[in-house]
């Protein structure tokens, strides 16, 4: 047997900040036999250190690689078609997401991450001596921002926001440029320095932050930088004459839009509360959502997701903010699988790190509830019209359509005026013009 050795750690020490160390440690190599072609296959350890404020550590496991090998010709097996993904979730094991694309792990490519944005290994960062660190890591939840820097020697080679750290005292480790410290003593990605972007959510709908800058999507005729021919403007990456009407069908228009009379205008122009106020569509977060059965039922830079047109939040990891992953194109929020800590209400964390619906939970919006329903604390209720709907002593928000106590007064105030009963809290009736 023929043994390789390899170690290429880089630990690095920043306050409050985890790097991935890139220590990569190969063991015997075995073969299995399998007739005129064999397995040829290797042990690697991998160790990724982390640091906070207090102290640095290393966590170390090992994994395999094989490839086959046949005798005389030795030619390694071709590989199969290239495996799209949105992150090293979708990618087999040994197998790691760079440029949209699985590749073995140990691969020399480089992925689309620039400064500032998401990434789960150094590959995916594409400056060269880049390195792929954790801001403001939480030892508690084992999270943070997992982010990509870029090398430098002096502060001005560095954006605004950000500043030159000799972050290593490991021979051969550039300073990086990390943003600069907060008020709160923290080094943050989230909100965006001085960036063009460092998520898609920082472009124009359906466009990607790829390298910090934004991208239309590869079939789009224009955006904002590609110009469309003189008499056409551009509408949803599409050039359309100028006295053309800017959409035939709803597809024609941007998610939370509806074609009416050949103009996309918000399906609910002060924002929408009620399913019953989205013209046969589902209100979510405040948004107005078509209906859909396929994609092609939606418009551009949307797709059909669970009966909703949804926005393409992303189409890799580093369209995300940091501490998300990229999900069948959305931004799922990472978390610890171990403890399970680090998702919001109505979500548990995976085995595969990210925060998913939790079961138990009936709804977490209006979207997973009836049309005359409301998500409230995660169960669907129906909502009010009458103060005698609530609980004793409330009120219902007509707005809203929730019940509610009602304002606190400091006074003693008076009996509310009334002309039905509707107009008085619940348990109380309209006598006379007064609720008693």
């Amino acid at each position: 047997m023929k043994t390789m050795r390899a170690a290429a750690c880089v630990a690095l020490v920043m306050f409050g900040a985890m790097t991935t160390s890139g220590c990569l440690i190969v063991s015997d190599t075995h073969t299995t036999d399998t007739g005129a072609c064999y397995d040829e296959c290797y042990d690697y350890e991998v160790c990724e250190t982390y640091c906070d404020a207090w102290e640095c550590w290393d966590e170390c496991w090992w994994e395999t690689s094989c490839s086959t090998v046949c005798e005389e010709t030795t030619v390694v097996v071709e590989e199969g078609p290239a495996v799209q993904c949105y992150s090293h979730l979708d990618c087999s094991e040994g197998n790691i997401c760079v440029g949209d694309v699985c590749k073995p792990r140990d691969t020399q490519d480089s992925g689309l991450s620039g400064l500032c944005q998401v990434c789960e290994t150094e590959q995916d960062c594409t400056e060269d001596g880049a390195l792929c660190i954790r801001l403001n890591f939480d030892q508690a939840t084992t999270t943070g921002e997992k982010v990509c820097t870029r090398p430098c020697e002096y502060n001005h080679e560095c954006p605004a926001g950000f500043e030159c750290i000799n972050i290593s005292s490991e021979v051969g480790t550039s300073p990086q440029c990390l943003p600069v410290l907060t008020e709160f003593e923290k080094r943050t990605c989230n909100p965006s320095p001085d960036l063009e972007c460092v998520r898609a959510s920082d472009c124009g709908v359906g466009e990607s932050c790829v390298v910090n800058e934004c991208v239309a999507p590869e079939n789009a005729e224009c955006s904002s930088r590609t110009a469309c021919p003189a008499g056409e403007t551009c509408h949803n990456f599409k050039c359309i004459g100028e006295d053309e009407p800017e959409c035939t069908t709803r597809t024609d228009c941007q998610s939370g839009e509806i074609c009416i009379d050949g103009t996309c205008t918000a399906s609910a122009e002060e924002g929408c509360v009620f399913n019953e106020e989205c013209d046969g569509g589902m209100c979510v977060d405040g948004s107005c959502l078509s209906t859909c059965e396929a994609d092609t039922d939606c418009g551009t830079g949307e797709r059909c997701r669970s009966g909703l047109c949804e926005p393409l939040e992303c189409r890799r990891s580093a369209d995300c903010a940091a501490g998300n992953v990229c999900v069948d194109a959305q931004c799922e929020k990472l978390c610890d699988a171990a403890s399970g800590a680090g998702c919001d209400f109505g979500y548990e964390c995976n085995d595969l790190g990210y925060c998913e619906a939790d079961p138990g939970v009936e709804c977490r919006s209006n979207a997973e509830c009836a049309q005359n329903e409301l998500c409230t604390d995660g169960a669907c209720l129906t909502a009010c019209t009458c103060n005698q709907q609530c609980g004793e002593g409330e009120v219902c928000d007509i707005d809203l359509g929730v019940c509610e106590a009602p304002a606190a007064d400091p006074t003693d105030p008076p009996a509310p005026a009334c002309e039905n009963d509707c107009d008085c809290p619940s348990g109380q009736s309209c006598t006379e013009g007064v609720c008693e």
